[in-house]
């Protein structure tokens, strides 16, 4: 793969680059439509194409993931005429998961945490091979946390570094406030991408992914069989538990969760709002004032049919001129994104505007 170029031009001026459909082999679609919207994320695009990645491989005697898909990146973005089968990927990928093997309907999803897994831990620049998963600190009554959000950070580049998480990672502040004693303690965590509930208990015909953002970050009464371990009282008590951004990432990926019940067998279908253009997530700030910090929209995964009989599909922006194709496995057509179905939309993938200031309130 990757060797046997016959374009005429490969320079990012030449439009018909990256528009590639791909081979649904062993019903794959669900890494198809992960793979053309991560072919559409630009800063790791120009990473695999500039081959960049290559300095960065810690075990280059093993096979891996990150080589299988930086060939196919360059088939689709410097060769329209060779089967470039996303197959490989899946069958390297199987090292971590071995159930992609079996060839079945797989959740969109959970392929892309295990892909973008498997791409930071054969990039990572850290030395350590431990990771760290979650910082936890006490704030005690006066909200004094010892320790500064960069030093937070840095904890974490010691062990996590890589394009990947670049690219994509942020950091979640989960703090915890006992409603007895009032003492407090706070969990910082990376993300990989914000998986957002759906309301299904609001009227509102128009609802949209502030809904759903305003969710994920309500303030939460833990009571009952859910109350945590209050370390002042020494004892489980009701708590306040709230989740807000800290530091955001470069590309914001939301997942919407339409699946749910037992062993994901029961789909949410319903219609979901979302803004192809400035979608402000200084709302969901830890600063009470927060700048606006604006995202653009340029990749879908969709999901028609059930979870047991499905098919998925991706909707991407082209990086170069910002139009927009359809991509159904082999079949790429430009399409108006205004006129899509967002009942279907499962995946969202967002850049931040290159105008934003501050990605982070480190």
């Amino acid at each position: 793969m990757g060797n046997n170029s016959k374009t005429e031009d490969k320079s990012p001026l030449n439009n018909k680059r990256g528009l590639y459909g791909l081979r649904n082999i062993r019903n794959i679609c669900y890494l198809n439509a992960i793979i053309q919207c991560l072919s559409s994320t630009s800063l790791l695009l120009d990473y695999v194409l500039n081959q960049e990645y290559v300095s960065d491989i810690r075990n280059p005697e093993t096979l891996l993931v990150i080589e299988m898909f930086a060939n196919l990146i360059q088939d689709m973005w410097n060769d329209q005429t060779i089967p470039s089968w996303a197959i490989h990927v899946r069958n390297v990928l199987s090292r971590y998961n071995r159930s992609f093997l079996e060839n079945i309907h797989h959740d969109a999803h959970e392929l892309l945490r295990y892909l973008l897994a498997a791409l930071h831990q054969e990039l990572n620049r850290a030395s350590s091979e431990k990771r760290t998963p979650s910082v936890k600190k006490e704030q005690g009554y006066d909200g004094y946390d010892g320790i500064s959000f960069d030093e937070v950070w840095q904890k974490y580049l010691k062990t996590d570094n890589s394009k990947i998480l670049d690219i994509f990672g942020g950091l979640l502040k989960s703090t915890l406030k006992c409603t007895h004693c009032g003492f407090s303690s706070t969990v910082y965590e990376l993300f990989w991408d914000l998986s957002l509930p759906i309301p299904l208990d609001s009227p509102d015909d128009n609802l949209d992914i502030n809904h759903c953002l305003e969710l994920f970050t309500k303030e939460e009464e833990l009571d009952g069989e859910d109350e945590p371990f209050c370390e002042k009282c020494k004892r489980k008590q009701t708590c306040l538990k709230r989740i807000l951004i800290q530091k955001f990432p470069k590309v914001l990926v939301i997942h919407l969760k339409r699946f749910s019940g037992d062993q994901m067998t029961r789909k949410i279908n319903r219609f979901v709002d979302f803004p192809v253009a400035a979608l402000n997530m200084g709302l969901y700030s830890t600063e009470a004032e927060s700048d606006d910090v604006f995202y653009n929209l340029y990749g879908v995964v969709n999901h028609r049919g059930t979870p047991e009989i499905g098919h998925y599909t991706a909707f991407c922006k082209h990086p170069y001129f910002g139009s927009w194709h359809d991509f159904n496995d082999v079949f790429v057509t430009p399409m108006n994104i205004s006129h899509i179905d967002k009942s279907l939309a499962y995946i969202l993938f967002y850049e931040i505007e290159s105008s934003t200031q501050s990605i982070t309130n480190l």
